[in-house]
């Protein structure tokens, strides 16, 4: 137990005059209320004439008298106790965020003390609650809302990123992002080359194989990792150093491997500070560029999906080293091409790869599907998989070998490099979900303008108010903005999900001639998942 749990105000008069005491014990934070009995006399004299103000309103009128009435910040101050406990418990709790040296009970103890800066203040909290609207949201959710954007903030700006964990960070980042990072902080070349391929072998044996739940935290690689790690890197460096590169990287063992991932979380760290990542996981045509268009979103090749530049410019390599075959663009280009030669004209190949990519169904349940028999499937999958992972060598080791008609032949199907076929699973993971996140993203586009404001809301938050965005409004609120229910809300969304869910089998059905049934888990999870990392605000 790192903080402990304590009960809600149940009553107005408490809600508005109880404050929190937070003590550090050896580890944990201990937590209980103490109620101000010059705050409970005033509640009870004003409420003498307001009996019949509901939670809200009481709200609304101390804010409206925080600048006549010396008592009322105070109540707003105590209000507000409860949903900083909250926000800060849900927030640690949830994304267990690396903050430098502190320990776990004093990041809750800073949480608490980043937030009541804020709630002491009247000028900000006049100035943010002037906006609220009891119309569309109820003060708890609001109030809540606003504290964790905050707490999320004021962690960005004093530690870099509170979005992951330590290796959650180096597992996250892009290639990209950390060579401007490590730029930024003023690495020579042959440091930046060094690091970079070393994060590279860190993300193919540990990063891409490590399957965590929403929330947990990103454990620290084992020893046996780190020599699986840095032996990648020097067989790496061994193939450069055959070609003429012996002098772009540094000689790097296990025993210095944490200090530079240090460096190179810290220069993530400080680049963050100055630029913020992307916030979605997925990158998707823009509406505007599909136009609206069936006839579009069925003809969506390979490359339109994967690429936002044309095929012809990123044809051209980049440079000999070897490191620069993990390029992203250019191992798209290259894995594209061999899967187009593999499943031209083979509909069943096609249908095989869309089945267990795409949708994640069982062998068994594609067997079913393809009229075969489990065994038989399994087969034709490690077939496939063996097929594309050799053609991916061969390549490689061609381009090699045109680029040094000197060197020996270079053999990469090495046992640090089998790593690579994981690499290509979950490319053809990403590469096969995303024309079925596309279809998604055109049905969403074609619903009506309240079932699209229903979806909005209830995963993507309110794009409408500044501290609302991306924080998914509970189905009591949401009732409140329909002037509706919560029952109806509930049989409105599902309706809605239901509908999503038939018009997306229907079109793999129709478009690799199957017969996946209705209620399919697989694809109720694939919607799911889509209506949680849903791009709303590219939507309009």
């Amino acid at each position: 137990m790192t903080i402990s749990y304590i009960s809600a105000p149940i009553n107005l008069t408490d809600k508005f005059t109880k404050f929190l005491v937070w003590e550090e014990k050896q580890n944990y934070v201990q937590l209980r209320w103490i109620q101000d009995v010059k705050l409970v006399l005033n509640f009870n004299k004003h409420s003498s004439n307001l009996d019949d103000l509901d939670e809200n309103q009481w709200f609304i009128y101390w804010l409206n008298n925080i600048e006549n009435n010396p008592w009322a910040k105070n109540h707003l101050m105590a209000y507000l106790e409860f949903n900083c406990y909250w926000v800060i418990k849900n927030f640690f709790t949830r994304k267990n965020v690396y903050l430098g040296k502190l320990s776990e009970t004093e990041k809750y103890i800073k949480g608490f003390n980043i937030l009541r800066d804020y709630t002491s203040n009247p000028h900000k909290i006049l100035k943010e609650f002037r906006k609220f609207n009891p119309n569309y949201s109820h003060i708890k959710t609001y109030s809540q809302r606003w504290l964790y954007n905050l707490m999320k903030d004021s962690l960005n700006k004093e530690y870099g990123v509170a979005k992951y964990s330590y290796w959650g960070l180096l597992k996250n980042t892009t290639k990209n992002n950390l060579k401007s990072a490590l730029n930024h902080r003023g690495y020579s070349q042959k440091e930046i080359n060094s690091y970079l391929l070393l994060w590279q072998c860190f993300q193919e044996v540990y990063g891409n194989e490590i399957k965590i739940k929403k929330g947990e935290m990103i454990s620290e690689p084992t020893l046996e990792k780190i020599t699986k790690i840095v032996g990648l890197y020097k067989s790496l460096i061994n193939i450069d150093s055959s070609i003429g590169g012996e002098n772009n990287y540094l000689n790097i063992s296990t025993s210095i491997f944490q200090k530079i991932m240090r460096k190179c979380h810290n220069s993530l760290v400080a680049y963050e500070k100055i630029k913020r990542p992307s916030a979605y996981a997925y990158n998707l045509p823009l509406q505007s560029d599909i136009d609206n268009n069936e006839d579009a979103i069925n003809s969506l090749s390979l490359e339109n999906i994967l690429f936002k530049r044309e095929k012809e410019e990123i044809t051209e390599m980049t440079g000999n080293s070897s490191s620069n075959f993990l390029d992203k663009q250019e191992l798209n280009l290259l894995l594209v091409e061999i899967l187009q030669k593999i499943k031209e004209n083979d509909q069943h190949k096609l249908r095989l790869l869309t089945l267990n990519y795409g949708l994640g169904l069982r062998q068994t349940t594609i067997a079913q599907l393809l009229d075969s028999r489990q065994d038989k499937i399994s087969k034709e999958k490690g077939k496939l998989n063996e097929t594309i992972f050799q053609n991916f060598v061969q390549v490689v080791e061609s381009k090699l070998s045109k680029d040094n008609d000197d060197a020996e032949a270079i053999n990469l199907n090495t046992p640090p490099l089998n790593t690579v076929n994981k690499l290509i699973e979950n490319w053809l993971t990403n590469c096969y979900k995303k024309p079925l996140y596309a279809k998604l993203q055109q049905l969403f586009v074609n619903l009506s303008p309240a079932q699209k404001k229903l979806l909005k809301l209830t995963y993507g938050g309110d794009y409408y108010l500044i501290n609302e965005k991306k924080i998914g409004l509970d189905q009591e609120e949401i009732a409140i903005r329909f002037q509706v229910n919560k029952k109806e809300i509930e049989n409105q969304l599902n309706m809605i999900k239901k509908s999503l869910q038939t018009e997306l089998i229907q079109y793999i059905n129709c478009r690799h001639n199957l017969k996946i049934d209705t209620n399919n888990k697989q694809v109720i999870k694939l919607v799911e998942t889509w209506l949680e990392e849903a791009p709303y605000g590219m939507f309009g």
